[in-house]
C-alpha cells in the first residue's frame, strides 16, 4: 500500500515470501499477480538471481527471541526463530549482486537488547558495503497506536514533525455497539494471570467487576498482563491495554473516570487504528484478523520513511 501511494503503479514486486495460510489468503485478494517464493528458507539464489535487479528489499522477521522482557531460554539471533535474520541476509547479499545500489527497509520491535540492535546494523551494513542507519519510530505519531519500531534503511529518516492523524476516540464504535463486544470472564480471567516467564516486575493491576457490574482497575503485588501489556494514547479516559488479542479498557460507559468496559477491538475499529482502508482483512474470524493486524506494519509510517528513502 505505502509503495503504491509513493511510486504509483509502476512499482512492480518481483516476489515475496510467506507461510501463513491466511496472510497468504489475504495478500493474494489485494495482489493476485504477485509471486510468493514460499518458505524463505528455501529460497536459493538461482531463485533471486531469475527475478533479475531488485531496487528495494523490504521485510521482517521474528522478534521473537530477541525480546528485552526476561523470558528464560532467550537467544536473541542464535534463536530458531529471530535467527530467520541470518537468512534475511544471504537473501539481501545475493540481491546486491545484481544491484550495488539496492536500497532495503527492515522492520523489528524495539523491545531488544542494544547489542542486538547493533549487531543487526552493523551486519546490514557489512553486507551491503554501506552504512545502514537503524531509525527508531512510534506509530502513535500517525495514527492513535503506540507502536515503537526500529526500521533499518541505508539513508537517516529524519523524525516526523506532523500531527496524528486522529485521535483514538474518534474512531470508536458507538457505546451501545460497544456493549456487546465485552470480553468473557474467562479472557479476563486469562488476562488478570500472572504470566510465569516473566521476572522482575513487582506490581501491576488486575480488572476486577464491581458491585453495580462495571469494571474497574486493582493494583496487585505481582506481575500481570495487564500491567505488561499496557500501551499508551493521547486519549485521557481511553487505553488500548493489548495487541494480541486486541482489546481495549472502554471509559465512556461511565461519568466515573475509573470504571470501564474490557471488551474486544472490532475489526472496524482495528482497521482505522493500524492505518488501513475499511474492511481490509475480509476474514470475519476474530482471531484470524487480529493476528494478521497485529504481524502489520502501518502504512503511514512506511508512506514516509519511503518518501524520505
Amino acid at each position: 500500500m505505502a509503495i503504491h501511494r509513493v511510486y504509483g503503479q509502476r512499482a512492480e514486486c518481483v516476489g515475496y515470501s510467506e507461510i501463513d495460510k491466511h496472510a497468504i489468503s489475504e495478500y493474494i485478494r489485494h495482489y493476485p499477480t504477485h509471486k510468493n517464493l514460499g518458505d524463505v528458507t528455501h529460497i536459493k539464489k538461482k531463485d533471486i538471481d531469475a527475478l533479475g535487479k531488485i531496487d528495494l528489499v523490504v521485510g521482517g522477521f521474528p522478534c521473537s527471541d530477541l525480546s528485552s522482557m526476561k523470558h528464560k531460554g532467550r537467544k536473541g539471533l542464535n534463536g530458531d526463530k529471530s535467527g530467520l535474520f541470518w537468512t534475511m541476509v544471504k537473501i539481501i547479499s545475493w540481491v546486491r549482486k545484481n544491484n550495488k545500489d539496492v536500497e532495503i527497509i527492515i522492520e523489528n520491535n524495539v523491545s531488544m537488547a542494544h547489542k542486538w540492535r547493533d549487531m543487526i546494523t552493523e551486519e546490514l551494513s557489512r553486507v551491503l558495503h554501506k552504512r545502514a542507519y537503524c531509525n527508531y519510530f512510534d506509530s502513535s505519531q500517525w495514527v492513535p497506536q503506540r507502536r515503537r519500531r526500529y526500521y533499518w534503511t541505508l539513508r537517516k529518516i529524519p523524525e516526523y514533525q506532523g500531527n496524528p492523524m486522529q485521535r483514538l476516540h474518534d474512531l470508536l464504535i458507538p457505546v451501545q455497539q460497544a456493549r456487546s463486544h465485552i470480553l468473557s470472564e474467562k479472557m479476563i480471567q486469562y488476562i488478570n494471570a500472572s504470566p510465569k516467564y516473566l521476572t522482575g516486575v513487582k506490581d501491576g493491576d488486575v480488572i476486577v467487576k464491581t458491585e453495580n457490574g462495571q469494571y474497574a482497575k486493582r493494583k496487585v503485588s505481582y506481575p500481570t498482563r495487564l500491567r505488561v501489556r499496557t500501551s499508551s494514547t493521547t486519549d485521557t479516559f481511553i487505553r488500548c491495554i493489548d495487541t494480541s488479542p486486541h482489546l481495549l479498557l472502554d471509559y465512556r460507559i461511565s461519568s466515573k473516570q475509573k470504571l470501564f468496559i474490557p471488551r474486544h477491538l472490532t475489526k472496524q475499529e482495528l482497521n482505522a487504528l493500524f492505518g488501513y482502508p475499511s474492511d481490509y482483512i475480509s476474514s470475519l474470524s476474530r482471531k484470524v484478523y487480529s493476528r494478521l493486524y497485529g504481524m502489520c506494519v502501518i502504512p503511514p509510517v512506511i508512506t514516509y520513511i519511503l518518501v524520505n528513502l
